[in-house]
């Protein structure tokens, strides 16, 4: 999906929940994908931290980003800390 919202070239991504499933981190479930959109990106072996100057993802959160992984608190303090 990440491959065909790039060939489109956007301005802002914004992704309809559940960006995550089961035990994957932050740079894993979303960095490996849009690590091009993220600023002050937390370093990752997927994203190896802040690939742009303006952050242009913006995740809306679904049930598994409540939940899965380390839960809400991980989520939240990687997309509070770009």
């Amino acid at each position: 999906m990440a491959g065909l919202l790039y060939s489109r070239d956007p301005d802002i991504i914004i992704t309809m929940g559940d960006n995550r499933y089961g035990s994957k981190g932050f740079d894993e479930a979303v960095g490996q994908f849009y690590c091009d959109s993220l600023t002050n990106a937390e370093s990752g072996s997927y994203c190896p931290g802040s690939n742009s100057m303006t952050n242009s993802f913006f995740p809306s959160l679904g049930n598994h980003d409540y939940s899965d992984g380390s839960g809400l608190n991980e989520y939240l303090n990687s997309l509070l800390s770009r």
